[in-house]
């Protein structure tokens, strides 16, 4: 009731003043869908091959494909049953941005073939929390990640493995 009185607001308003443009938010106000959904899906639950699906998409980033390829694979490893819920948030939103997301538990506990025992992998402070390693969204490669790495150090063979997790 509230969006519809503010839809109504806003017509009334820009019709007093004339105009017609409108900011992306006003145009979401108007059409009465949400001006950006934000949609998490988690790969080993909502993925075609689960876990498997997730290393063919790596695969293709340690090949060095291009962004475009590693996101078309990713939409059709969608599995079927999750399209529906999709396509009614799209139906929802002016925007919508699908994240992908999975649990990596290597990626904060490595088992080195050097030592005796799990190293324990430290980055940035801010990206620790509870037990979970939650990267921002500037990091985009290995080497970023890398360049915040404060744990103890690492073998050269060890490092490589810990770029290719």
């Amino acid at each position: 009731k509230k969006a519809q009185h503010t839809r109504e607001r806003i017509l009334q308003t820009r019709a007093l003043a004339g105009t017609t443009l409108a900011s992306p938010r006003v145009r979401a106000l108007e059409s009465g869908k949400v001006p950006h959904a934000v949609v998490m899906l988690d790969l080993d639950k909502t993925s075609l091959y689960g876990n498997d699906g997730n290393d063919l998409p790596l695969s293709l980033q340690w090949q060095d494909k291009p962004h475009s390829v590693v996101e078309q694979l990713y939409k059709l490893l969608v599995s079927p049953n999750i399209r529906p819920a999709l396509n009614l948030i799209h139906g929802q939103a002016e925007e919508v941005t699908v994240t992908i997301y999975t649990r990596r538990p290597q990626v904060v506990h490595y088992t080195s073939p050097h030592r005796q025992e799990p190293v324990r992998l430290l980055f940035n402070a801010a990206w620790h929390q509870g037990g979970q390693l939650l990267l921002p969204g500037h990091v985009k490669t290995a080497a970023d990640m890398m360049r915040e790495y404060s744990g103890e150090a690492l073998l050269t063979e060890e490092r490589r493995d810990v770029e290719k997790i």
